[in-house]
């Protein structure tokens, strides 16, 4: 069984993988050998996702933007202000969105066994130190105007920031750290969990905490190989493999609260709080639009709009007259209990002045 990892052992996930490597083959008397690619050992995530769906490995982490590429219908996990705490998150996990999502991943021959986090994405800012003296320090949205942020490159994640303040500038990873010196960059869209082990990390002023997008990884295997193996080898794959997802989706978010608990104990970098208020107006036509091809896509009958139901659950922001609501007797999305996160949510948003102001 070769699985690959584009990330390092610097990540939760990825280092869960060699207690994966030693159950798998325990369980399975050695029958089943595990060889670990990780590191980009086995290429980019394209070309991971790529080998698995061809058999010519057998499975490996992906994250879900790129997942997301190839089977749209895990464009709702990217959606961003949806997946925004803890709880919602792992409630979403096994929930009737999630089965219908993992329904459409057997027609790339494919099989979901789980997620995994790396944390939720911010802003990271290398400016000077005088730069805190600025009257807008409380409001990371104003920090980002008239500044040039580097975004990874992938599509989407381009599409939402772009609906926020500051300036959208695309830079090779091999010129980043140049872009960054030479100040013509100003800040990186990026996760706490995948700067934290970075050598320059101790020029970063600020971490805008935006929290706006959940970093999402899948654990998908071939499904014709999942298929091939004799009954018992194939429920102690499975199960090691739930078990791992289970701690790496819990791991890396509590690895990334850890972290920024950390910043804003240490003032290095100092932590810059976002309206989820705010922000959820500017991007409010653009989750409502793609909420409701999702939806379509799933097929989900009898007029629930699961995916759409979600943004609206936490915002309710002012949707098209003309469409129709979400139905009120249908059958959630997930019990929600109350969170954590909606204490959070109420820190966020303490500014309420910001509540009345229109993008």
């Amino acid at each position: 069984m070769r699985v690959t990892a584009v990330q390092g052992a610097g990540m939760v996930y990825v280092r869960l993988l060699d207690r994966l490597k030693q159950n798998i083959e325990s369980g399975t008397h050695g029958q089943i050998q595990v060889e670990l690619l990780t590191n980009g050992v086995g290429g980019g995530e394209f070309e991971a996702l790529k080998d698995q769906i061809r058999g010519r490995v057998e499975g490996g982490w992906i994250s879900v933007m790129t997942l997301a590429q190839s089977l749209k219908a895990f464009r709702a996990l990217t959606l961003p202000l949806v997946f925004n705490d803890t709880d919602q998150v792992v409630q979403f996990v096994g929930s009737p969105l999630d089965k219908a999502i993992r329904a459409t991943a057997p027609a790339k021959n494919i099989t979901i066994l789980g997620y995994g986090s790396f944390g939720y994405y911010g802003i990271m800012l290398f400016e000077p130190q005088s730069a805190s003296a600025k009257k807008f320090q409380d409001d990371a949205l104003l920090w980002m105007k008239d500044r040039a942020i580097r975004v990874p490159e992938e599509g989407w994640l381009e599409s939402v920031q772009e609906k926020l303040p500051g300036k959208v500038v695309r830079v090779p990873g091999i010129d980043v750290k140049k872009a960054v010196a030479s100040g013509w960059v100003n800040g990186l869209l990026t996760t706490p969990e995948l700067m934290a082990n970075q050598e320059w990390m101790d020029k970063a002023s600020h971490f805008l905490n935006l929290r706006h997008l959940h970093a999402w990884s899948v654990f998908s295997v071939n499904r014709s190989w999942l298929e091939s193996l004799p009954t018992q080898q194939r429920k102690v794959v499975q199960h090691e493999i739930q078990v791992m997802c289970d701690l790496a989706l819990k791991g890396g978010l509590a690895h990334h609260e850890a972290l920024v608990a950390q910043w804003y104990t240490t003032q290095h970098p100092q932590v810059v709080q976002a309206s989820w208020d705010r922000m959820a107006k500017f991007l409010n036509p653009l989750v409502l639009q793609t909420a409701q091809e999702l939806d379509s896509m799933l097929g989900i009958q009898g007029g629930v709009r699961r995916v759409r139901g979600l943004w609206e659950a936490n915002y309710g922001v002012q949707q098209n007259p003309h469409s129709p609501p979400v139905n009120p007797v249908a059958t959630p999305v997930f019990h929600a209990e109350p969170t954590q996160g909606q204490k959070l949510a109420s820190v966020m948003l303490k500014n309420r002045s910001n509540r009345s102001e229109r993008p």
